[in-house]
């Protein structure tokens, strides 16, 4: 029996949407043309109350935008009145913000995304305003029905991850922490003084006796349902990291807390994401992704991550290093395509000359800034256990491609289940919060390491490979992947002190 048919016998598709990019992210909300009565999170960041009628989704994509709203970076000088009076013949209404970056949302009338583009770019033209952009949007309705079709083309590349659960008399299975080093590893370090760590997924059973989790605030604690993916992967971070306490966010929110939940934002998931930052979590773990195979999906989510990274510019730009760690999707195709946080290049990365020199970014120096957004990305592949010849091969589903920056181990990854006990589950979702465990040890250990110079020491000190046997129906991209390797990561930087 060949890898792809026992991989596709034992494995079940898990509606990747249920931790997709925004799928259901609505949460603190402003109605049209009201201030707030619910109460801020403790940020103080207020975002938008969605109305369906102003989301323009694509059916053929699940992808869109919000109509009526046009998100601007200001300077801090600027007062809410003045942005206001940037539209004098409607009844604009700042209906979110983001205090921390100077971010607010106004509420105009109705556009065309084409006449919102416009718009942004007529904003970035005042001194007072370092960004504007259009608030892209998503459907969870429309891309589980147009993706689940896309995976089963010709029985080939299903989607998947998979989950079992383990019976109690079944032994403990510990090969991936063979493989990436971590009993050895512990041998190297005593580490009391953790850095904060976080995953953000679709919920965590907080009760569980193996798991130290905590929320940045009530209102994250309130919208949390404990759910399988986020439990698990939460808990691969805490065998790696056992006397940590794990921030989470629960991104997956239920249609009991809110009816809209099947549409998310961009600037909700940002939110998140500052959230997270601003409260000092140092790596940052996303197991979520999409498939994005047509041009118009790639386009939008081209768009989607350039503008993320001009978020993650900014939260550099206050002296916050960070690293977030993404898995790479279980599609079978290229990474780049994966969407949230992968499909970025030299090309969309801060956007435009245009968005740069509006940041105040010298053209001398916007390949650093480049830089330094891509050294706070990690993107993880997943692995199978060695084969005959004692070499690891990718799993066959995992997604492959030049932009990928390591891999760790993600055959049958055993860890938490909700309500107690231990469950496997099988993905580049599980492979992911390895190397977050392992950012969240190297970082501990020496804080004054930067985002670049860990994901540098990571790719580094791998000293075995991952093959990807089939690189030649993969376009031919690459042969070899580096394994995360615990132990030898460790081992490097203290030869080095």
């Amino acid at each position: 029996m060949n890898r792809k048919k026992r991989h596709y016998i034992r494995i079940v598709l898990y509606l990747l949407l249920s931790v997709l990019i925004l799928s259901g992210c609505a949460t603190i909300n402003l109605s049209d043309n009201e201030e707030s009565s619910a109460e801020p999170v403790d940020t103080g960041n207020r975002v938008y109350k969605l109305d369906e009628k102003h989301i323009k989704i694509d059916p053929s994509t699940g992808y869109g935008y919000v109509d009526n709203v046009i998100v601007l970076v200001v300077k801090p000088e600027v007062e809410n009145r003045e942005i206001l009076s940037w539209f004098p013949n409607e009844k604009a209404v700042i209906v979110g913000e983001i205090p921390g970056i100077h971010q607010v949302q106004v509420q105009i009338n109705p556009r065309s995304k084409e006449e919102l583009e416009t718009l942004a770019k007529q904003m970035m033209e005042k001194e007072e305003v370092r960004f504007a952009h259009v608030d892209l949007a998503v459907s969870s309705e429309y891309m589980s029905m147009n993706q689940t079709a896309s995976r089963n083309k010709g029985n080939e590349w299903i989607a998947t991850i998979a989950s079992e659960s383990v019976p109690e008399e079944f032994p403990p299975d510990g090969w991936w922490q063979e493989a990436i080093g971590l009993e050895k590893s512990k041998e190297l370090h005593s580490i009391e003084d953790y850095i904060k760590v976080g995953v953000v997924d679709d919920g965590f059973d907080t009760e569980h006796a193996d798991l130290h989790l905590r929320f940045i605030n009530e209102s994250h604690k309130k919208l949390n349902h404990p759910e399988e993916h986020g439990t698990h992967v939460a808990g691969i971070v805490q065998q790696i990291m056992p006397k940590a306490q794990i921030t989470v966010i629960d991104s997956h929110i239920s249609p009991e807390d809110d009816p809209l939940s099947h549409y998310g934002t961009q600037t909700q998931f940002l939110s998140d994401l500052i959230e997270m930052v601003e409260d000092d979590v140092k790596v940052i773990n996303y197991s979520m992704g999409a498939s994005n195979e047509s041009e118009d999906k790639i386009k939008w989510s081209e768009e989607y991550c350039g503008v993320n990274s001009v978020y993650i510019w900014l939260l550099k730009e206050k002296s916050r290093d960070f690293i977030i760690v993404q898995s790479a999707g279980n599609v079978g195709i290229d990474v780049y395509k994966n969407g949230v946080f992968s499909t970025l290049k030299d090309d969309n990365c801060l956007l435009s000359p245009e968005v740069i020199q509006s940041l105040g970014i010298a053209t001398e120096d916007a390949k650093k800034a480049k830089q330094s957004v891509f050294d706070s990305i990690i993107l993880v592949g997943a692995c199978e256990r060695k084969d005959k010849n004692g070499q690891y091969q990718i799993l066959p589903f995992t997604n492959y491609g030049t932009h990928i920056s390591i891999m760790a181990p993600g055959e049958e990854i055993e860890s938490m289940a909700p309500g107690g006990g231990m469950m496997r589950m099988t993905g580049t979702s599980q492979a992911a919060p390895m190397v977050t465990g392992a950012v969240g040890i190297l970082w501990s250990m020496d804080k004054n390491l930067t985002s670049g110079e860990i994901k540098d020491l990571l790719i580094n000190s791998a000293t075995l490979k991952v093959q990807d046997s089939l690189y030649k129906e993969h376009e031919g991209e690459r042969e070899f992947y580096p394994l995360l390797n615990i132990y030898e990561v460790i081992s490097q930087r203290k030869n080095r002190e």
